[in-house]
């Protein structure tokens, strides 16, 4: 396999699912021996501003005729112009995390312009990757690309199990940037019922991304009273981020979609239990009986099943230990970048 340039949106840094998949994917293939160009490009994405429009012509422009060039999906969805005058001497590969049409607070007429945009995209792609089986579903079912896929979830670092914990308030832990499609202001609508007792919850993630949603939850928690009870940490760094999971009794994550959820995974490794949504992935990534999956945008029933754990020592104990042994079949990340390194093979050989 030659070198491979990877085109992603913003630094592989970014605390997001996605930029960790490619992180982590990058750093595996070089560790086995492959070269890859990550191009890093600024700007607005999908919708490209001037600067990430400048940022994509210019990298295209550079890169030599023949050149393999593996894209992620956020920036190629959303500029199928400036790929398409390339696609004669670039060979592209589609890394799609999931449809842009799906993102969360779209009107109905610009999920149908990125839905005919990522369309178009994909057609000048000469094979396509998805993190799960319900994304490579979606795509069909969208019609943004009905040809066979490569399916290539996310894996799991090796992780100690979270220290055995007995107190009497519980710690919950919500993991994800401050955006809408996340869904905090439901789970803050759920602990306002909750507030009588013994909980508290942290919740962490990027507050940058979307400033007004961000501000919006942290005036819901100053509504609703709950800022002793509701602590919104911002982005943290891994030790930070250890610390608050060896103290988290559950990992809880309210989303209005998720094309994977690579944090209930995390909490798995873990051997934390998870309560979540029946939203995209979600009923796929989440273990048999190692949680509890509600209806998306129902802040009853999640505050049902955040009580249930609250008030029930033994339903807590019986998650718990079924997270504990869910964690002998999850995929490591070693064993993830090895079925990508075969699928842009497969790719490159057969497209």
């Amino acid at each position: 396999m030659s070198t491979l340039a990877f085109i992603v949106p913003g630094a592989l840094n970014r605390p997001t699912g996605g930029s960790r998949y490619d992180r982590h994917m990058v750093e595996g293939l070089q560790a086995a021996g492959l070269e890859i160009d990550v191009h890093s490009l600024g700007g607005q994405f999908p919708t490209p501003d001037q600067r990430a429009s400048q940022a994509i012509d210019g990298c295209l422009t550079r890169l030599d005729d023949g050149q393999w060039v593996l894209v992620d999906g956020l920036v190629l969805g959303g500029s199928p112009k400036a790929f398409a005058a390339h696609a004669q001497r670039l060979h592209f590969i589609a890394l799609v995390h999931h449809p842009l049409a799906d993102e969360t607070g779209l009107t109905p007429t610009r999920a149908d312009a990125l839905k005919d945009s990522e369309a178009l995209a994909l057609t000048l792609a000469q094979g396509v990757i998805v993190t799960s089986d319900f994304t490579r579903r979606r795509l069909d079912q969208l019609g943004l690309y009905q040809q066979a896929v490569h399916v290539v979830p996310p894996g799991v670092e090796p992780l100690a199990l979270r220290p055995a914990r007995n107190e009497s308030m519980l710690h919950f832990l919500c993991l994800g940037s401050l955006i809408p499609r996340k869904g905090q202001d439901i789970l803050i609508d759920s602990l306002n019922t909750l507030k009588e007792l013994p909980w508290r919850a942290s919740l962490v993630g990027a507050n940058d991304l979307n400033p007004a949603f961000a501000n919006a939850c942290q005036a819901q928690i100053n509504a609703h009273r709950l800022e002793q009870k509701i602590t919104l940490t911002g982005a943290l760094d891994d030790d930070a981020l250890k610390r608050l999971w060896a103290t988290t009794d559950v990992l809880v994550l309210p989303s209005r979609y998720e094309g994977y959820g690579m944090v209930v995974t995390e909490a798995i490794a873990r051997g934390i239990p998870v309560i979540t949504t029946d939203a995209g992935a979600l009923p796929d990534t989440l273990p048999p009986k190692a949680g509890i999956c509600v209806a998306h945008n129902d802040a009853a029933a999640l505050a049902d099943a955040l009580a249930s754990v609250i008030t029930q020592p033994d339903r807590l104990h019986e998650l718990t230990q079924s997270a504990v042994s869910a964690r002998t079949g999850l995929n490591s990340w070693s064993e993830q970048v090895s079925d990508f390194k075969n699928a842009i093979r497969a790719i490159q050989t057969h497209g």
